[in-house]
């Protein structure tokens, strides 16, 4: 049974309370209707805010999680990755360096080639000297002769 009290809100009489119940009784028993709406608000808040709460910690452990998921996974890409990267590094190494020797190889018998040619060309030089030579000492024995 709800009855008003001087301050304009409601009360609540309890079924136990009793006119013959002393005046400390009744005032505890009886609560007003804005005290009982206080405290379901309070216990509402009090569980909205653990329900908040719960889903922020389950929000940030399962982001947490999936961080650290991303970060083995992308630790191990990178990972190929850069071993990938080695083995494209060395392998053009390999192939410069194999170019290089072939280019090596090819002006050696480049040069040989020129240095036999050089060495022919200074033998007909030579031979033709000594033909010319030859040929002058001829003339001048015949000039000598007819004098």
């Amino acid at each position: 049974m709800y009855t008003s009290n001087s301050n304009n809100s409601k009360t609540i009489n309890s079924p136990s309370s009793s006119s013959s119940s002393s005046s400390f009784d009744n005032e505890h028993k009886r609560e007003t209707v804005a005290t009982i709406a206080s405290r379901l608000n309070l216990g509402e808040d009090l569980t909205l805010a653990y329900s908040l709460q719960e889903e922020e910690f389950r929000f940030h452990y399962s982001n947490n999680k999936e961080k650290h998921k991303n970060l083995s996974k992308d630790f191990k890409l990178s990972r190929q990755e850069q071993i990938a990267e080695l083995e494209k590094a060395e392998n053009e190494r390999k192939e410069i360096a194999r170019r290089d020797e072939e280019l090596a190889l090819e002006l050696t018998k480049k040069f040989e080639l020129e240095e036999i040619k050089q060495n022919e060309q200074a033998k007909r030089d030579e031979e033709l000297a000594r033909q010319i030579a030859n040929s002058e000492f001829i003339s001048v024995q015949k000039r000598e002769e007819k004098i």
